[in-house]
C-alpha cells in the first residue's frame, strides 16, 4: 500500500464523523409515521427558507445562552418541519446538492452539542441558511416546468 492510500489523519476521520451523523440524522428524519411533517409541507419554498432562518435562529439563540442538547433538538425539527418537505423537489433538481444541504444540517446540529467561537458557529448558521435559500431559488417555476 502506498503512503498517499493512508488518509488516516485528523480531516479524514472528522469527515467521517460528519458523514455517519448526516446519515444518523437522515434515518431519525425519515421515520415512521409518528414523524410525519404537515406544518411546514403548508409553506410556499420560499415561506419555508424564512420559516427555517427563524427557526435555525432560535437554536442558535440556545446555544449561546449554553442550552446545547436544545439546540440540538431545535436543529433537527427545523431540519423535519421546514427542510424536510422541501428535499423532493430539492433532491429532482439537484440531488448531490441536496445531499450536501442534508449533511450540513448534520454538521450544524453537531456543533450545536459543544463549545465554540461564536463568530464561527453564526457563520455556519447563515451558511447553512445562504445555502438552502439558494437551493430553493435554484428549483425551476411553474413557468419554467411548463412546455
Amino acid at each position: 500500500m502506498h503512503r498517499s492510500d493512508r488518509r488516516q489523519g485528523p480531516a479524514s476521520i472528522h469527515g467521517l464523523r460528519v458523514l455517519l451523523l448526516g446519515l444518523a440524522l437522515l434515518g431519525a428524519c425519515s421515520g415512521g409515521p409518528e414523524e410525519t411533517v404537515t406544518a411546514g409541507s403548508e409553506l410556499t419554498p420560499v415561506d419555508a427558507v424564512d420559516a427555517l432562518k427563524i427557526a435555525l435562529g432560535a437554536a442558535h439563540r440556545a446555544w449561546s445562552e449554553g442550552e446545547r442538547a436544545e439546540a440540538q433538538r431545535l436543529v433537527r425539527e427545523s431540519y423535519r418541519t421546514h427542510f424536510e418537505p422541501l428535499e423532493p423537489a430539492l433532491r429532482a433538481h439537484d440531488p448531490l446538492g441536496t445531499l450536501e444541504l442534508e449533511f450540513a444540517f448534520g454538521r450544524l446540529e453537531q456543533t450545536f452539542g459543544k463549545p465554540g467561537n461564536p463568530v464561527e458557529v453564526i457563520e455556519e448558521v447563515r451558511a447553512l441558511n445562504r445555502a438552502v435559500a439558494a437551493a430553493v431559488a435554484a428549483l425551476p417555476t411553474n413557468d419554467e416546468a411548463a412546455p
